[in-house]
């Protein structure tokens, strides 16, 4: 108690007034709301986190689905995953360096924003093209929101508080991934392949609605501007690298295809301001 109070602003050792005392009084009573602010916004913040990580899986189940009402062939079902990936592996570094530069929960609400227009998108689907731009649209939005959501919680726990924090995160990304494949399976069953992305869109809702409250303050980390040739090259190697992986699966590591996008990842600029 010593010490919180020695940390209080305007509190000093030997010395108590009417004001100070208030101060003091007020400073104490706001800390457990403060402490418990914190893990509320670490659940809100790990349920985004669960849907970015859910969306790469859930949608599995429901292909055979999407394919015979959308009239698409097995190559064209596979790039409904691919379209998702992709973006997000090829902008988690640009998303996680204008969060530092733009503000760590603007980017994240910017991002939950965006996905929960690519899901409705996704959901009123009538064909395969709109059904793919969509899926690009919750890559990017990822990208965005991920960065920014760790960040956030950076900011928010400190020594062991943090670590737990972590450990919270990593628990519920692995915890998404597994459960995406059973939940993708129940609502294709019970309501069409269309719930498995309107299911994003109330969840974002709550987010989005919540965070403000719990997260008041916007952090930034980098004043510095950013290199823009230098960010689109870095994207597009690291997009051509994820592209790679995603065709060596399909085509092998030999095919013409999966070595041009090696090489493309291979031969990229080095920025002047790199991203990380």
């Amino acid at each position: 108690m010593s010490s919180s109070l020695a940390d209080t602003p305007g509190v000093q050792a030997g010395t108590s007034t009417p004001a100070t005392a208030k101060r003091t009084s007020a400073a104490l009573a706001a800390a457990p709301a403060r402490s418990t602010h914190r893990w509320w916004a670490l659940t809100v913040l790990a349920l985004a986190q669960f849907l970015v990580v859910l969306d790469a899986s859930i949608v599995n189940i429901a292909l055979p689905s999407v394919g015979s009402q959308l009239h698409l062939d097995t190559a064209a079902l596979g790039w409904i995953i691919t379209a998702y990936v992709l973006p997000f592996g090829g902008l988690l570094l640009l998303g996680g360096r204008l969060a530092d530069q733009l503000g760590h929960r603007r980017m994240f609400l910017i991002g939950v924003a965006g996905f929960i227009a690519a899901s409705t998108v996704a959901g009123l689907s009538s064909s395969g093209a709109m059904l793919l731009s969509a899926r690009a649209l919750q890559g990017a939005s990822a990208a965005l929101l991920a960065p920014a959501c760790l960040a956030l919680v950076t900011h928010l726990f400190a020594g062991k508080d943090r670590a737990k924090a972590f450990g919270i995160w990593g628990a519920v990304a692995g915890i998404g991934s597994a459960a995406g494949v059973l939940l993708g399976g129940v609502l294709t069953a019970a309501f069409g392949w269309q719930a498995v992305f309107f299911v994003n869109v109330p969840v974002g809702l709550v987010v989005i609605a919540v965070i403000p409250y719990l997260v008041t303050r916007d952090l930034r980390r980098t004043p510095e501007r950013l290199d823009i040739a230098g960010a689109a090259t870095v994207t597009a190697g690291i997009t051509a690298v994820v592209a790679a992986l995603s065709q060596s699966a399909q085509r092998g590591w030999v095919h013409p295809v999966t070595l041009g996008l090696a090489a493309a990842a291979a031969n990229r600029a080095r920025p002047r301001r790199p991203l990380i």
